[in-house]
């Protein structure tokens, strides 16, 4: 299971968790959707809480931790040696807006930086 975080539409607060989305047709005829960040036990039993969340809010968690040991996510802002980007999903890998447009068509993934530091998200 991946992991993700996103902020509750009912309080603004972030919650971490796991990610679903609740597709369904409105009296209109419109498709809509919702989106739910589930914590606690992700079993058969879906033993968790759920809460809705505000969809452009959502990062999937990166698998890495920042030099402090913070967790990174999509649409983190972190510093590296002084220059500050946003962390994105870009062709198959986890990146930085500037590492994915790169000048000469290669992109870097996360993994190869050391001294990462979240000081911020997007959303924030």
């Amino acid at each position: 299971m991946y992991k993700f975080r996103g902020k509750r539409k009912d309080n603004g607060e972030w919650i971490y968790g796991y990610y679903v989305e609740r597709h369904y047709t409105n009296s209109q005829s419109h498709h809509e959707y919702e989106s739910y960040i589930l914590t606690g036990e992700f079993t058969i039993s879906l033993n968790s809480e759920q809460y809705e969340v505000i969809p452009k809010t959502v990062g999937q968690f990166t698998g890495l931790k920042d030099k402090n040991g913070k967790e990174i996510h999509v649409g983190d802002i972190v510093e590296n040696y002084a220059i500050e980007d946003e962390v994105i999903f870009y062709k198959g890998i986890f990146t930085t807006k500037n590492n994915a447009a790169d000048r000469f068509g290669m992109k870097q993934s996360l993994y190869v930086h050391k001294e990462l530091e979240v000081i911020g998200t997007i959303h924030d």
